[in-house]
């Protein structure tokens, strides 16, 4: 089988699949180190591979990280590694990171495997990279970063990192209450906050206030003011939030916004006529005459602006196509990346 095959068929295992299947393959490996009748130099190799992997993660966990961070996206996770190395903090911190925006999509019983699947299968339907992304990202997937938190050490602390935008909001909810009996010290990082008092010192970011958006220095300088202001979360605050995301997780909700200071479930048709509104609107503006139809790349940015981050780009292409589907809109071009089409109202007013 070539390589590419193989990546292809690996990239389409469901996480528990991999799983089972290296089980399996490590059991017959002991198997045939138990046969010393039987020549097993290939199984001897698969165990010394196991083996090396175990030997370094262990060499990686023992003893260093007596603190865990959980944020909410990997480009989030790069950066607070790089600040917690430039801090000198590296060693001393693990870092969990989901692979996700949740808030997209179901969220119904998401801290259950019954709820993951059901996410996945709808959200992989809707979203052409996200079962990919999460079959690929094992190490983050909501199964195994879960499974991880449940399994923490009951003497490390524990930091969730949040953001004032629905994703990580929900996210900080759900970590919480898988956290429900942990004995850990809980801290709640809100970068959000934390940033509005030192952002006249840094450049313009994004209004969501993501690690991902900000700079190294701002991202260290607000590490440094959370470890002197922290205190843990209290039990009354931790069971408070708690609730919340007992009432998220039974609503069958597909969108959920952030609004003053709070999670707001939506329908997921709910920006659909501003959507087509602002491609009309973009349709009259242009200044090319003889072209009625507009980038979708320049409506999904302008939409993405317009909204104040409520909702993610991927939403907006997928409502986007629904447009067309429903036909509303046509396009032009090739149906792939967003910079390969162009979108026009089904009946122009140009």
């Amino acid at each position: 089988m070539k390589r590419s095959v193989m990546l292809d068929e690996i990239h389409a295992l469901h996480p528990n699949e991999a799983k089972g299947l290296l089980l399996q393959m490590l059991e017959q490996a002991q198997r045939y180190e138990e046969l010393p009748e039987k020549k097993h130099a290939l199984q001897k190799q698969i165990l010394e591979i196991w083996n090396g992997h175990l030997a370094r993660k262990q060499a990686e966990n023992e003893g260093e990280a007596g603190h865990v961070h959980i944020v909410m996206g990997l480009s989030d996770a790069g950066a607070l590694k790089y600040a917690l190395s430039s801090l000198g903090r590296r060693k001393e911190s693990e870092i969990l990171a989901f692979n996700d925006c949740f808030s997209e999509g179901p969220i119904r019983e998401l801290e259950t495997e019954k709820g993951r699947k059901f996410r996945l299968e709808w959200m992989s339907e809707r979203f052409r990279e996200y079962g990919h992304a999460q079959l690929t990202g094992i190490r983050h997937g909501s199964d195994t970063i879960l499974e991880t938190m449940r399994g923490l050490p009951a003497d490390k602390d524990i930091t969730i990192w949040t953001g004032n935008h629905a994703h990580e909001q929900i996210g900080m909810r759900l970590a919480l209450s898988v956290l429900r009996d942990a004995p850990n010290n809980v801290y709640i990082g809100q970068v959000s906050q934390l940033y509005e008092g030192i952002a006249a010192r840094f450049d313009p970011v994004p209004h969501s206030y993501a690690f991902g958006f900000l700079s190294i220095e701002a991202i260290e300088e607000i590490v440094r003011i959370h470890e002197k202001q922290k205190q843990p979360l209290s039990e009354q605050a931790r069971q408070a939030y708690i609730r919340e995301w007992e009432e998220l997780s039974a609503s069958d909700a597909k969108l959920h916004i952030w609004s003053d200071g709070k999670i707001v479930p939506a329908a997921e048709e709910s920006y659909d006529e501003a959507l087509a509104a602002l491609v009309g609107q973009m349709q009259r503006g242009s200044s090319d005459d003889k072209e009625e139809f507009v980038p979708a790349s320049r409506v999904i940015m302008e939409a993405l602006e317009s909204w104040g981050g409520a909702v993610m780009i991927e939403f907006i292409e997928y409502r986007l196509w629904t447009l067309i589907s429903d036909g509303r809109l046509r396009f032009k071009g090739v149906p792939a990346a967003m910079q390969s089409y162009k979108v026009a109202l089904a009946e122009s007013s140009c």
